[in-house]
Order: structure tokens, then C-alpha cells, then sequence
């Protein structure tokens, strides 16, 4: 006679076990995955700013101010707006397929023909102290200072990267002079860090951050 064999299927807490461990690899993966997502489009700003500082740095005569006086101009798709100005009193619209330029620009907005949630340009988040080295003009405010003989800039991206963009935007900033600048989220507890010129600095982390 031969022998049958016989399936034999899981019991309740054998069920019960797996989805708890699927519960644990889910709370461990998922927040790590939002992490790296973040820091993917963070790129994008890092990148941009970079592009800015070295565009305007190529100018001899101090600039008006135009975002778009060196020709400085993202990629469509962009999740982040670029300030030279903290309220953008103009700025380039992306709320179409073809963007919409102004005279004398001096922010570029999000683009809100792809990203509709968006606003059409953020708002930046200022660094409570900064301090600049020669530099005495500049403030916490995005601007062009100074004259033909000596000018500087200070910039601000602003953007979403957390899904949710309704909260303190992520806000980096460049400058064209070193200084001391204090971090506005995660706080440094008004110890301020040393940036140098032409390297982006994080102001404010959407993820960390709301």
C-alpha cells in the first residue's frame, strides 16, 4: 500500500508570526526608503545652487537683480524655487508647458505643471544668525549687495522633498562669501557652522523637520 502524503497548512499563530515580522521589516525598511528617496531630491538642489554660484561668480560688473542675469535657468521638473529675492516679487511662472519669463526675475518658481501641489514658489526658511567675512552688507535675506568695485550674493532654494508641501520647506542657501551661519532645523542650539563660498548649505531639513 503506498503511503499518502498529506498537506498540512499554517496554524493561526504561525500566520500571526510571519505578519509580525513583516510588520518589524516594514517599520525598519520604509523610513529608511524616505530617507534615500529625500536625499535623491535633494540632489537637485545641491547641484543647481552649484550652477548658480559659479554663473554669477563669472560676472566683473555687479549684476541687477535678475535670476537670469547669467543665464542661470534649472531643468523642467524642478521641485525646488531659486531666490535671489526671499518674497519673489517676480518670478519665472512654470505652471505651464513653457515656462514664462519676466523682465528683471528674481526667483524661478517650482514647477507646478508637473508638480501641481506645489506652490509656485516656496517659502524660504532664514537662518536665525548669519555673519559674513567681508561682507558687511549681507543679512539673512536672499540679495545682491554691495557695488561695482565689490559686490556679493547670497541665494535660497526652497522646496518640497517629504511629500507634504505644506510644511517648512527645505531651504539651502549659497553664497559668494564665507561666514558663520546658524541652521535653522534640525537646530544647532544658535551654534553656527562655518560655510564657504559656493558650497550649498542645508537651512532647513523637510525630512527631519515639519
Amino acid at each position: 500500500m503506498r503511503s499518502r502524503l498529506h498537506s498540512r497548512g499554517f496554524t493561526l499563530i504561525e500566520l500571526m508570526i510571519v505578519v509580525s515580522i513583516i510588520g518589524v521589516l516594514a517599520s525598519i525598511a520604509i523610513p529608511s526608503f524616505l530617507r534615500f528617496q529625500a536625499r535623491a531630491r535633494q540632489a537637485e538642489v545641491g547641484t543647481n545652487l552649484k550652477s548658480l554660484y559659479t554663473s554669477m561668480r563669472t560676472l566683473q560688473r555687479m549684476p541687477v537683480a535678475d535670476v537670469h542675469a547669467t543665464g542661470f535657468t534649472p531643468e523642467r521638473g524642478n521641485r525646488y524655487s531659486y531666490h535671489l529675492e526671499d518674497s519673489c516679487s517676480s518670478f519665472e511662472d512654470r505652471r505651464n508647458q513653457h515656462p514664462i519669463i519676466h523682465p528683471h526675475d528674481t526667483c524661478i518658481g517650482a514647477d507646478t505643471f508637473k508638480n501641481a501641489a506645489f506652490p509656485d514658489a516656496f517659502t524660504v526658511v532664514n537662518p536665525p544668525s548669519a555673519s559674513w567675512n567681508n561682507a558687511p552688507g549681507m543679512s539673512t535675506e536672499a540679495g545682491i549687495f554691495g557695488d561695482d568695485g565689490s559686490w556679493d550674493f547670497l541665494a535660497f532654494a526652497a522646496g518640497d522633498v517629504d511629500n507634504n508641501p505644506a510644511d517648512g520647506a527645505d531651504t539651502w542657501l549659497v553664497s559668494s562669501t564665507e561666514g558663520e551661519v546658524a541652521a535653522a532645523c534640525p537646530s544647532t542650539g544658535g551654534v553656527t557652522v562655518h560655510v564657504t563660498p559656493g558650497e550649498p548649505f542645508n537651512i532647513n531639513n523637510d525630512v527631519n523637520c515639519n
